[in-house]
């Protein structure tokens, strides 16, 4: 058996500590010294096959960009958790879910109408009809139906304003001239 790293290790500090006369012979120190360089040339080999191997291996061009954009499992499950509703699966946001920019999907799948992603105005106005929320069209019925029409003849009409609240007295001329009065300041 080879010796380890460690058992040359020990050895070595035994000859380094040797101080008698003879006692670091040349047997022991020229083992030792052959120990090592062959435990050296094990460990060359060693590593000649690990690159000889890595050479071999086909690994294809990985975007290692692209990989740290990539969430961890951890953060994923965080995230997001997959549900079953009536048969089929879906992804389901653990939070509120918003964009700086526009969302965009592939596609709305087999049993979603809708023209190239997302869904489709029909479908939204069927889910808001749905779950009680008001729409355009159904705000513009309400008020409608239920609006009380303001009765109008109690204002004023425009002439009788004009008359009633335009400041009285005479008014400038469109074209007129201030001469009089700065000559009349500069004499003073």
């Amino acid at each position: 058996m080879e010796p380890s790293i460690n058992d040359l290790l020990q050895r070595s500090v035994t000859v380094r500590d040797a101080f008698s006369p003879a006692e670091n012979t040349a047997l022991r120190v020229g083992s030792l010294f052959v120990d090592i360089v062959l435990r050296l040339q094990a460990s060359f080999s060693q590593i000649d096959a690990l690159e000889s191997a890595f050479e071999n291996l086909e690994i294809p061009d990985i975007d290692w960009s692209d990989l740290c954009l990539k969430l961890d499992k951890s953060d994923f499950d965080e995230l997001f958790e997959k549900v079953t509703v009536d048969g089929s699966d879906f992804i389901k946001a653990k939070l509120p879910f918003f964009s700086i920019n526009d969302v965009a999907a592939f596609g709305p799948g087999a049993d979603i109408p809708g023209g190239g992603g997302g869904l489709s105005e029909e479908a939204l106005g069927a889910y808001l009809a749905r779950e009680g929320y008001a729409t355009q069209a159904w705000v513009r019925e309400y008020v409608a139906a239920n609006a009380a029409v303001p009765d109008l003849s109690a204002y004023l009409a425009r002439t009788e304003a004009a008359a009633l609240y335009q400041p009285k007295g005479s008014y400038a001329a469109a074209a007129h001239s201030h001469d009089a009065y700065i000559s009349a300041i500069g004499t003073s």
